[in-house]
């Protein structure tokens, strides 16, 4: 019997099977939340299959979610009560408390994620360090923290503290990353690899609100807490929480301003719609031609008034392509409007960091004038006041939209975050000799701007200043101000200020070139670098140790003791020399892995300009296409049209597709790699691979477009 085949039954399209979004205030705000952020975790689980780490950084995993949504429902109705004045409700356009739960599913790198770069404990170490030392209670911290383990292994920025040792920033350091590291909960493994981010912060029994003060990596913590002084604890977390509150405010004041913009462009929408109603009404003897009834009614898209079947007046004509101009026009309106919101979300965090003319280029003056005066007074006591009201299992730490970018604030203020000390061939103590081909002691030999203002250095042992108190008994004698010194701090003056006018060309970077601004710089750099490269001495045996081995009774016993000597000389010689080879190594070795960090820098600065809005370059005056340069650049791009358009503009550039064995031969003689944006993650990473074999920096070209990335190029080739 034969088959009788079954066709498929094909549903017609009904209004409740288009999946569209509810309408702002149509949902419970929990249901909402878990809606959200389902959808989030969702999204970042397949964008981030490739690298686990990512998705682990954005603490989308189920235990930190959680305790997210519940942190931020936790806090919704605050939200509402402080801000709804300033931002109300909608109807159908917003809704503050979706707002607040939306913001705070935004994919930011979390704390754990950046930790490893900006080291944010480190300033909550020391401002304990500080309050401890303040109170006086430094020797029974001592006593706390000779319990601890060694701490070499800790890492830290190359920084130098004239308040406290390395070793005492490292224990403290090593206390706070160890504080809950043995409570009776493990981390679970994020998807099938084992979670490989360390948990500074956001570790799991933080989270679940299960710290265990009884276990002695928590016992310990909380010893050294109990001697900080609780009032000024109490303090900067009541700072920090202003803090918090005042960003908000400023936030959903800038919101407004964009609800005001969308509900106009909204109005002019509806507005467009009604007219498209009335001139359809207006044109029934157009009702037959489906092609211009169809223009009417789609005023979402652009039409053709050509090949009329019926021919309509010339007015009726202008009429109807003047309504497609307005439609081009008002759909142009909402995408740049919808383009300066989303760079709005994405750069809001870097508002505290950039100057008000700034913000009012990218988002005018009214926004500007929002921003005005944020400041953060004391970035130290903000990481402590973090740390510590998230181990009190406060809410406001898991709200990581106004959070994150509120830490990106007062760690932007910190000094090694944003600026990197290297210490070898700084320029002051050490630089690069061109004839010698080698690092030398000593300041640079380079000569100083013409615009920078030396300033006149004071000399500290001239006698030029009486004593009020000894001139009432006839005491007119002279000091200096060396003496002054000593008598206030016990210390001596460094005796060669002027070994750090090589770093006046630094500050002449930051436009400090001032000859007040300098001369008192210049006194502090120079305070802070003898200090930090104070030569130290060699533990010796004393005279007396010397003296009381045995004394040889003749002759022969003192020639053999001399012989014995002399071999013992040899083989310090030797143990000398394997020593400085060993060093010299090893400064190589540091020396490289300096240069490397540098490229990855530039690599990292390329891809965050990516991830952000790029700033399109600019050069000094246009060249003339084709453009030669004298840079050895080598660029890769998968698109061949690209290539092709970028080769007639600058053909002393190579161009390729991938990574090839014919041109990984020519690496080794390249300047830069460049890779284009478009370039796929397995072929990047092969680049990146080989050019770090032949010790290549990578540049990632962030535009699409050809004429930027020409003026890149230009603009690089330049600046070398």
């Amino acid at each position: 019997m034969a088959k009788t085949k079954h066709k498929k039954k094909t549903r017609s399209p009904s209004a409740g099977n288009v999946n569209t979004p509810p309408l702002p205030g149509t949902l419970p705000i929990q249901t909402f939340a878990q809606k959200v952020f389902k959808q989030r975790a969702i999204q970042f689980q397949k964008q981030g299959s490739e690298v686990d780490a990512i998705y682990e950084g954005l603490d989308f995993d189920p235990i930190r979610m959680k305790r997210r949504i519940s942190s931020v429902l936790s806090v919704v109705d605050e939200v509402v009560s402080r801000y709804s004045d300033i931002c109300p409700d909608v109807p159908a356009i917003f809704s503050l408390a979706e707002d607040w739960v939306t913001m705070n599913s935004y994919p930011v790198s979390a704390y754990d994620h950046v930790e490893k770069h900006i080291f944010s404990a480190l300033g909550a170490a020391i401002w304990i360090l500080d309050n401890i030392r303040d109170q006086g209670k430094t020797e029974k911290l001592t006593k706390i923290l000779c319990s601890t383990p060694c701490a070499d292994e800790i890492l830290m920025p190359d920084v130098w503290d004239p308040c406290h040792s390395q070793q005492m920033l490292r224990q403290m350091l090593w206390v706070i990353h160890n504080r809950n590291a043995d409570c009776h909960v493990t981390e679970k493994a994020i998807r099938k690899n084992r979670a490989s981010l360390e948990r500074i912060y956001m570790d799991r029994a933080t989270a679940e609100n299960k710290i265990d003060h009884n276990v002695p990596s928590r016992s310990l913590f909380d010893q050294i807490l109990a001697l900080i002084d609780p009032d000024a604890l109490s303090a900067i977390e009541h700072t920090y929480k202003e803090k918090h509150w005042d960003w908000l405010s400023r936030y959903f004041r800038c919101r407004a301003i964009f609800i005001r913009e969308e509900r106009s462009i909204r109005d002019e929408i509806k507005e467009f719609q009604d007219q498209i109603q009335r001139t359809k009404a207006q044109m029934p003897i157009l009702s037959q031609n489906p092609k211009f009834v169809s223009v009417l009614s789609n005023a979402t898209n652009a039409g053709t008034f050509s090949c009329l079947s019926l021919e309509p007046s010339s007015e009726q004509i202008l009429q109807a392509k003047t309504m497609e101009y307005q439609n081009k026009s008002l759909f142009e309106k909402q995408e740049r409007f919808n383009a300066r919101f989303n760079s709005f979300i994405r750069e809001v965090g870097e508002f505290a960091l950039l100057p008000s003319d700034e913000i009012s280029n990218r988002f005018g003056d009214e926004i500007a004038h929002i921003w005005e005066g944020f400041e953060i007074e004391d970035p130290y006591s903000m990481c402590m006041a973090f740390l510590s009201l998230l181990d009190q299992n406060s809410d406001l730490p898991w709200c990581y939209f106004p959070s994150v970018i509120l830490q990106s604030a007062y760690i932007g203020m910190l000094p090694w975050t944003r600026t990197r000390f290297i210490s070898s061939c700084d320029d002051i103590w050490e630089h690069y000799d061109a004839d010698l081909d080698s690092i030398v002691p000593g300041p640079t030999d380079q000569p100083l701007s013409k615009k920078i203002k030396i300033p006149d250095l004071v000399n500290w042992y001239r006698l030029q200043y009486q004593d009020a108190a000894k001139s009432r008994i006839n005491d007119n004698s002279l000091y200096s101000l060396s003496h002054i010194i000593y008598e206030t701090t016990g210390c001596l003056m460094p005796r060669t200020p002027r070994r750090y006018l090589a770093a006046l060309s630094t500050l002449n970077r930051y436009g400090i070139n001032t000859k007040k601004e300098n001369q008192n710089l210049l006194y502090c750099m120079s305070l802070l670098g003898e200090a930090k490269n104070q030569s130290l001495a060699v533990q010796a045996s004393s005279p007396s140790e010397m003296r009381s081995g045995p004394v040889a009774d003749s002759v022969e016993e003192l020639q053999a003791q001399v012989i014995a000597l002399q071999e013992e000389l040899n083989q310090c010689k030797l143990t000398l020399q394997n020593t400085v080879q060993k060093n010299g190594r090893q400064t190589s070795v540091i020396a490289q892995m300096q240069k490397d960090l540098a490229h990855r820098d530039i690599l990292l600065h390329d891809l965050s300009s990516i991830v952000f809005d790029c700033k399109i370059p600019t050069v000094s005056h246009t060249p003339d296409i084709p453009c030669h340069i004298s840079s050895n650049f080598i660029v890769f791009s998968m698109d061949q049209e690209w290539r092709q358009r970028m080769q007639d503009k600058l053909p002393d550039i190579h161009f390729f597709s991938e990574a090839t064995r014919e041109n990984a031969a020519l690496f080794r003689g390249t300047d830069i790699i460049w890779i284009h944006k478009k370039m796929t993650f397995e072929g990047s990473r092969r680049i990146i691979m080989e050019a770090r074999k032949c010790n290549v920096p990578v540049r990632i070209l962030p535009f699409a477009d050809v004429p930027s990335c020409t003026t890149l190029l230009i603009q690089a080739d330049l600046s070398r």
